[in-house]
């Protein structure tokens, strides 16, 4: 190995690690709010939450959508037929799950949350969507 490359890779090990979120260090997973939903299973990860939002008049409606492992090991998608409407914006998602059953997931715009949700997911029939914290001010849609 040369001398540059006993330099670089430090660096870039260090830069990797430092770009993290404080939420990434404990252990949160980051997705991005998306418009459209992604329902294929290609290059999902098991326990892998998407969160889709769509504008509905002045209000916004969020889904999720979970990949999970079937019991042949294949990646499938599950959409939690639960929705949530609000009237606030959010760029960017994070997720934890609690148990094999429970995720927490923080939604956030520009850096302020939003909301924190907590899913429950036991089977494509016992489902549960629990609005933990939401900010309470009137929040503008620009």
């Amino acid at each position: 190995m040369t001398p540059l490359q006993k330099t670089i890779f430090p660096a870039l090990f260090i830069l990797f690690f430092s770009c993290r979120t404080a939420l990434e260090k404990q252990g949160w997973s980051r997705t991005t709010v998306v418009t459209q939903p992604d329902t294929s299973a290609i290059n999902k990860k098991d326990k892998e939450l998407h969160v889709v939002m769509i504008q509905k008049e002045n209000s916004f409606i969020y889904g999720f959508n979970i990949f999970l492992k079937d019991s042949s090991g294949k990646i499938m998608n599950k959409p939690f037929k639960i929705v949530m409407g609000r009237v606030f914006i959010s760029d960017v998602a994070y997720y934890k799950w609690k148990s094999d059953s429970i995720c927490l997931v923080k939604l956030f715009k520009n850096g302020t949350l939003q909301a924190e949700v907590l899913l429950t997911y036991f089977n494509e029939s016992t489902q549960n969507l629990e609005i933990l914290k939401e900010r309470s001010e009137s929040i503008t849609t620009q």
